[in-house]
């Protein structure tokens, strides 16, 4: 089974989200909040993931995430991150930190299935 991991605070998205990828076996692991990023990330299991999806705003209404996609790519993680956010100018924020992919928050079921190249 696949596994992905979201780092996101809006929980109606991410059960949203892990719906609609369960169809598809793949398996969501979910951080809601920056502090518990940080604690997240000291487990190393995150690089067990095939793929992240990074909120831009984890919490409020400006792109505070730059850093965290910084820190996970430092620590050694080669594999997709895929910017999500309800603005396209936010996504392309955590692009310029590292970000591979950006989308919609209401196009990113169909952008994670390309990205790991899944038939939805």
């Amino acid at each position: 089974m696949i596994k992905i991991l979201i780092f996101d605070d809006d929980l109606d998205f991410i059960t949203s989200v892990t719906r609609a990828l369960k169809k598809c076996e793949i398996r969501v692991v979910s951080v809601h909040s920056l502090q518990n990023a940080d604690s997240y990330l000291k487990l190393d299991t995150f690089k067990e993931t095939e793929l992240i999806v990074m909120d831009a705003c984890m919490p409020g209404n400006k792109p505070n995430t730059m850093s965290l996609i910084e820190k996970i790519i430092a620590m050694g993680y080669k594999k997709p991150i895929i910017a999500a956010s309800s603005k396209e100018e936010y996504s392309q924020v955590l692009v310029k930190a590292g970000a591979t992919h950006y989308s919609t928050k209401a196009g990113i079921v169909g952008e994670i299935l390309k990205v790991l190249e899944v038939n939805g």
